[in-house]
């Protein structure tokens, strides 16, 4: 995928990573697969030592919708900081980097936020157990009631 310069995307992910490299490949790959492709995803590598930071630059030599930002170990919620001064998308999302994503998670998202003008869209997540191959709904993620 080919985007010029001057494009604003849809969307901005802001992704912070600090050692996930057993995961990341995987998380990677399903924001790769996003039935809506217009997305800027925003890496912020928190000085990984596990590899994590290689992959990432695999990664973004291969997709124009990625980039890779780096910072001292300073923890997630820094690197989200960091990550919204270099967003430009008219939507930000927040995921973590040893998660995946179901395939139309974007398009709904926006489709939501587009029908509802809402400013904020929150959506499940399930907890996979690697033990078992289990793929469970907490119940401490959402709580709907509220």
């Amino acid at each position: 995928m080919s985007l010029p310069k001057s494009h604003i995307p849809l969307v901005s992910i802001v992704m912070p990573v600090f050692n996930a490299m057993p995961y990341l490949a995987k998380a990677l790959d399903t924001l790769q697969s996003q039935t809506l492709e217009d997305f800027e995803l925003l890496c912020i590598d928190d000085a990984s030592q596990d590899g994590s930071d290689l992959l990432l630059q695999e990664y973004a030599a291969k997709d124009p919708r990625m980039r890779l930002l780096r910072q001292a170990h300073s923890g997630a919620a820094i690197a989200r900081n960091l990550g919204m001064e270099h967003a430009t998308g008219k939507y930000i999302m927040f995921l973590d980097a040893d998660d995946w994503f179901d395939q139309v998670m974007l398009e709904h998202a926006v489709n939501k936020a587009e029908i509802t003008q809402a400013e904020v869209v929150i959506f499940d997540a399930y907890k996979y157990y690697i033990s078992d191959q289990t793929i469970k709904e907490p119940s401490h993620y959402l709580r709907k009631k509220f």
